[in-house]
């Protein structure tokens, strides 16, 4: 390939002017001008003429002479050559002005085809005409049935220049891609006279990426006679179909038996089915339409839901699957999901699938969610046994902490916390912080702050505000939802609490 590429020729001059014309004209040429009282001199880069004119009329011999008005960046018209172009104060103009665009050209080698990327650069500097460059960037090689061959002009470090190249990565070359900004016309005439394409249908798909996968699979006419718009997607992805270029008929090459060719156009070619069918092949064995549906399904699953599904619909047809899927999915937003959920916990809870009543419960949604509602709460209960194992230590400092903080005056009692799972109620039932974490329990245990409950006298049980004391202070305390909608009644009763308690602590030192 490395000699096709010495041998390609210069685009030519008409591909060329029509890339300079793209590039919009009051970007790519200045009209650089100076004033001195009413006379003005200007530079255009577009032909390279220098302009004295005026820019002012005062009497009719001005007339006859040049007349120029600039304003800077403002947009207007060459005197001589009738450019479009932006005024530029030379004292405001910077040293150059670039601006480019890249294109595609496609052109015939042959049997095989080329796209070639190029980029138009131009660049004005004051008081230089405009310079205009043409590089190119990259080739994409077409050969019938091979994949195409991408080469990638770049620059390079160790030979000091530009050289061709199938790497883009890594340190040694400077990565690039294969892109454009408009297509050359002429691309597309020299694409219709190139045998190999003759039967390509030109779309709004992105044409490097269409005629790469017609060139390297010839099949595409055929595909997309038979209406097979899934496989002829993953052609274009040129990602798998897994294909045989070497295959003499169209199903040798698509590695499948001649028999399920109509069978893949009524699935669109869908990739699914065809691995099916090359499966079938490759093993010599043929499946029941009954046994490749079920394949196709399962397959369609995630890795961790296959497992479950495949377990399940041993134990039944598929086509009996499908019934009980469609009776089911009038109540179910999601069956796939549901019902694999519900397999998993049944497996899980030891299950036989062996029975039907199992296996297709009538109402699979409400099954569901009790299973769902039972794991909940054997989760709830092992993790309430773990806070008790893990926190023991708050049960066995009650009874000293009851004698301690106990108070009851009037319509309030407070206590402290049994254990820690009333600390994880009280903070449930109120909608707080005490409870979550493990910042209340470890204090309480340390011995460094409390939980203590303040209740109704009329309905101990029920939780009602929490308290944090340390000693005889309390650091906070709040009814639910952190709040004090109480405050007024409460705080007076707790300031009464706590004078109660300093009073106990002086009559024990004493």
């Amino acid at each position: 390939m490395s000699e096709q590429i010495r041998k390609l020729k210069d685009i030519s001059k008409t591909v060329k002017e029509w890339a300079y014309s793209k590039i919009n004209n009051q970007r790519k040429n200045i009209m650089i001008y100076k004033r001195k009282g009413r006379r003005v001199t200007a530079f255009c880069t577009a032909c390279g003429e220098h302009i004295e004119g005026i820019n002012r009329i005062d009497s009719y011999e001005d007339t006859l002479r040049t007349v120029m008005m600039p304003i800077h960046n403002t947009s207007s018209t060459c005197p001589i050559c009738k450019a479009e172009g932006l005024w530029k104060a030379e004292g405001r103009c910077r040293d150059s002005y670039k601006t480019w665009i890249e294109y595609l050209v496609g052109q015939r080698l042959g049997d095989d085809f080329v796209f070639r990327t190029f980029s138009c650069e131009v660049t004005v500097r004051k008081n230089v005409i405009n310079e205009i460059e043409h590089n190119e960037t990259g080739r994409v090689y077409l050969s019938k049935g091979k994949k195409a061959e991408k080469w990638y002009h770049v620059w390079s470090y160790f030979e000091q220049g530009l050289v061709w190249s199938k790497s883009v990565g890594g340190a040694y070359y400077g990565g690039i891609n294969i892109r454009w900004d408009y297509i050359y016309p002429g691309t597309f005439k020299a694409l219709a006279k190139t045998p190999m394409f003759k039967y390509a249908q030109p779309t709004n798909r992105n044409p490097v990426y269409y005629y790469s996968a017609f060139a390297r699979y010839p099949d595409m006419e055929m595909v997309q006679k038979l209406g097979m718009s899934k496989l002829q997607s993953a052609l274009l992805c040129q990602y798998g179909a897994n294909i045989n270029p070497k295959g003499k008929t169209i199903w040798d090459r698509l590695r499948i038996n001649k028999d399920r060719m109509k069978d893949l156009k009524e699935h669109q070619g869908d990739l699914e089915y065809l691995h099916i069918y090359q499966q079938e092949r490759r093993e010599g064995h043929r499946l029941s339409n009954d046994e490749i549906d079920r394949e196709v399904y399962i397959k369609r699953l995630s890795p961790r839901d296959r497992n479950i599904m495949r377990t399940a619909i041993q134990h039944a047809s598929f086509e009996r699957f499908k019934n009980y899927k469609e009776k089911q999915k009038k109540n179910v937003y999601n069956f796939d999901v549901t019902y694999i959920d519900y397999i998993r916990m049944r497996l899980d809870a030891g299950y036989d699938l062996n029975d039907d009543v199992i296996l297709f419960p009538k109402d699979l949604k409400r099954r569901h969610d009790e299973l769902v509602e039972q794991a909940r709460l054997a989760a709830e209960k092992e993790k309430r046994q773990q806070l008790a194992i893990q926190w023991a230590k708050i049960e066995q400092k009650y009874p000293k902490l009851y004698k301690k903080f106990y108070y009851a005056n009037g319509d309030f009692l407070i206590r402290p916390a049994k254990n820690a799972l009333e600390i994880a109620d009280e903070g449930r039932e109120l909608h707080h912080c005490v409870g979550t974490g493990s910042h209340y329990y470890e204090k309480h245990c340390k011995g460094e702050s409390f939980i203590l409950f303040l209740r109704r006298a009329e309905a101990p049980e029920i939780p009602f505000a929490t308290i944090e004391i340390s000693g005889n202070r309390i650091l906070q305390w709040y009814e639910a939802y952190d709040e004090k909608p109480d405050e007024e009644i409460l705080q007076p009763w707790l300031d009464k609490y706590t004078k109660q308690l300093a009073t106990r602590s002086k009559k024990k030192s004493a």
